[in-house]
């Protein structure tokens, strides 16, 4: 679809709540704005990231309500035209960004559905920047936003004033507050890609730190990533159940116990068949 009838479309789809999201930004309370801004600038980062274009947008008639995606070349296209894995992380980015209901947690199946290997190792850079964004204020611009809609002139001279939304861990103070928003403390991931553990192990590797925030504030020192990062490998046994082993990292990346067959070593395996095929 392209377009939704608004008495069709009831409060639990996904197209209403864009919609209602929009139409917060229609409010008048300055920092409420700001929250929205701070959400919205989110968005647009990682759909620049992911490449799948730079602002989500809802056009809107007396009935019709229809969601859009506007391209880095400016050009507007419904989200039917989009890939198919841009579909389905398009949801995943709106709703971690935010977290309309307030959920502490958030349970995510194989988000890396369709996706090219490349942008499959920058989930986990959005999976980290959910439960530990960067606090950056869009208070002028909220300013400026309520200044036009009020009419009046902006005294401040604030018109220019434009900032973007960057993952930046370093720029977190101990006293950043994200105010009504709640950002979530547990996300269980489930996934069949190497390419985001890869990236995981990765980070773990680089000392990669996280500041996690509790009751909407900022704790005050970092944690390292492996001390907040578990990795569960669920296998069935020799009796067909399936168990669930847990892969600890340690400080190099590396896990410390033997890695199930069937999984890691795969292509591995399959770059020895084709280095002997070509003998």
């Amino acid at each position: 679809k392209t377009s939704y009838i608004k008495e069709e479309v009831d409060e639990n789809t996904y197209h209403s709540t864009l919609n209602l999201f929009l139409e917060m930004a229609n409010q008048m309370d300055i920092f409420r704005i700001a929250e929205i801004k701070s959400s919205l600038k989110r968005i647009e980062y990682w759909l620049r990231d992911f490449e799948i274009g730079t602002t989500l947008k809802i056009i809107e008639t007396e009935d019709v309500i229809k969601p859009v995606i506007q391209l880095s070349n400016n050009r507007i296209v419904p989200l039917n035209q989009l890939s198919s894995g841009s579909l389905q992380l398009l949801p995943i980015i709106f709703f971690l960004c935010t977290n309309l209901k307030h959920s502490p947690q958030y349970f995510i199946q194989q988000p890396e559905l369709h996706l090219h290997p490349r942008l499959q190792s920058k989930i986990a850079d959005l999976i980290l920047d959910a439960i530990s964004p960067t606090f950056i204020d869009f208070y002028d611009e909220a300013y400026v936003e309520l200044s036009e809609k009020y009419g009046e002139k902006d005294f401040l001279g604030l018109e220019d004033i434009q900032r973007y939304y960057v993952p930046a861990p370093d720029l977190i103070k101990e006293d950043s507050s994200y105010g009504d928003f709640t950002i979530p403390t547990h996300l269980i991931i489930e996934t069949h890609s190497e390419h985001i553990i890869k990236k995981f192990q990765v980070l773990v590797s680089q000392g990669k730190t996280i500041r996690l925030w509790s009751e909407k504030f900022c704790s005050s020192e970092g944690i390292k990533l492996r001390d907040a990062l578990s990795i569960y490998y669920f296998a069935k046994d020799k009796n067909g159940n399936t168990k669930a082993i847990e892969m600890e990292l340690d400080d190099n990346g590396f896990f410390k116990t033997e890695t199930p067959k069937g999984f890691f070593d795969e292509s591995l395996e399959l770059n020895r068949q084709l280095l002997l095929g070509r003998n």
